[in-house]
């Protein structure tokens, strides 16, 4: 409540950037503890008992904002540990991890036991763009595997390490990645140790990778080793032990990936994103389509019933038995419950869907 009250001062800084530039639409600000304020103010829309899922900390004006481009490896533990409750919080805290990055990131992710595999086999020794296409190549892999075998941490690390050093500028002048910070992100239930030969090896002194650490699970024991991992290597370590503290605990990363730019004090440099547009966002489109696309079939169904009805007492229920003939007539009834419908109807009950639709999208966005 404290941060929602002194954001309230950043009115007068809305209204003065309007009179400089009456073009501007919508101006926001949000918080990295979630809330966010928009000028001029709007009634916020909400869809009936569907759950809010809009998040600024998500958004690519926010992201691209809050931190620098940046290259990144996630390693996901798939041993034989990693089964049932941690499988489902592991992945959802992998997902949750590509939803923070946009197209001036790069990204790979692999997922290691005995051996280290890449998630997308093509994306092997590589990093890609973290465009929507890769994304969501990323996401549909990510439904797949068993865990098996035994954590081989070395053989993790050091694959992320060999990748991340032929992109760096520092090793490679090929131009290749982002050029600028480099973070490991290690998904896991728990290390033998802390594998400090390795950061010796790669990292230290120049700590030029940031280690991100996600321990699954309600084991306290296994605090020790990843938390040193983190700490030693500028990076951040957090215990992860339900489904719904993912997203905010993910979100922790991100401000220390932005902790260069406080080192330029009042001096912060611009940031230019893309056009934003008022719509839903991309990475949430396939979950809006398939709830539009289960009531549109639930309500078919419906209708579907309601013809078998109808026919099982045609002379009771029809005014003209003759409609049932007509494919057209059936079609109509199958899609918006009708018979007889004009053009002038079907034209008013689909501008009344997609008014509907326009609601839904507007409430997840």
């Amino acid at each position: 409540m404290e941060a929602i009250r002194w954001s309230g001062r950043l009115d007068r800084t809305f209204r003065s950037n309007y009179e400089l530039d009456p073009t501007l639409s919508w101006q926001y600000f949000g918080s990295s503890t979630g809330f966010l304020r928009q000028y001029p103010a709007a009634e916020w829309m909400k869809d009936g008992d569907n759950p809010d899922l809009y998040d600024a900390r998500l958004r690519s004006w926010y992201i691209e904002a809050a931190n620098s481009p940046k290259d990144m490896i996630i390693l996901l533990d798939e041993s034989g540990s990693m089964k049932g409750l941690k499988k489902e919080i592991a992945k959802h805290v992998v997902l949750n991890i590509l939803e923070t990055l946009n197209e001036n990131d790069f990204v790979n992710v692999f997922t290691f036991s005995k051996e280290t595999h890449p998630l997308v086999p093509c994306f092997d020794d590589t990093l890609v763009q973290a465009n929507l296409e890769n994304l969501g190549q990323f996401k549909e892999e990510l439904k797949e595997g068993e865990p098996r075998d035994i954590a081989n941490f070395t053989k993790a690390l050091t694959k992320a390490f060999e990748l991340l050093q032929r992109k760096n500028s520092k090793y490679n002048k090929s131009g290749l990645g982002s050029q600028c910070n480099q973070a490991i992100m290690v998904v896991t239930d728990g290390a033998p140790g802390n594998f400090e030969d390795i950061f010796k090896t790669y990292n230290w002194p120049q700590l030029q990778v940031r280690m991100f650490t996600y321990l699954i699970g309600q084991e306290e024991k296994k605090v020790e080793h990843l938390n040193w991992m983190a700490c030693a290597n500028k990076g951040y370590f957090v215990h992860v032990t339900t489904l719904a503290e993912v997203r905010e605990q993910v979100l922790k990363y991100i401000p220390v990936m932005a902790r260069p730019m406080v080192m330029y004090q009042s001096n912060h440099p611009h940031r230019w994103t893309g056009v934003y547009a008022d719509i839903a966002d991309p990475k949430q489109t396939d979950w809006l389509w398939k709830q539009r696309e289960q009531n549109r079939q639930k309500e078919r169904t419906n209708n579907y019933r309601k013809l078998q009805n109808i026919m099982g007492n045609r002379d009771a229920s029809l005014s003209n038995p003759w409609l049932l003939q007509d494919p057209n007539q059936v079609e109509n009834f199958l899609e918006f419950g009708e018979f007889e419908l004009t053009e002038r109807d079907i034209a008013r009950i689909k501008a009344e869907k997609e008014r509907e639709m326009r609601v839904s999208i507007q409430s997840h966005s």
